[in-house]
């Protein structure tokens, strides 16, 4: 009910606007990452995940192996 309200960009917003330590990461469904392009982050591979979106990625990837690309969770950093 809440989509298109502006609900996601104000949580973003007001992450961003912490003091929070870099990278940060985030984890989405791949056709949402566009969405988070805007701020700045970009989709990494399991090699620059840490341990435990690695972990959260490999059990995805065992559970989803029918959804579709776009049904598909991605792990994205921003510096």
């Amino acid at each position: 009910e809440a989509r298109g309200q502006g609900v996601a960009r104000a949580v973003i917003e007001g992450l961003l606007d912490l003091e929070t330590e870099r990278p940060l990461f985030l984890m989405c469904r791949t056709r949402l990452s566009s969405f988070y392009i805007n701020w700045g982050f970009q989709a990494v591979g399991q090699e620059e995940m840490p341990l435990y979106f690695r972990r959260i990625s490999r059990v995805e990837r065992i559970i989803n192996t029918k959804a579709q690309p776009e049904q598909r969770l991605v792990v994205m950093r921003l510096d």
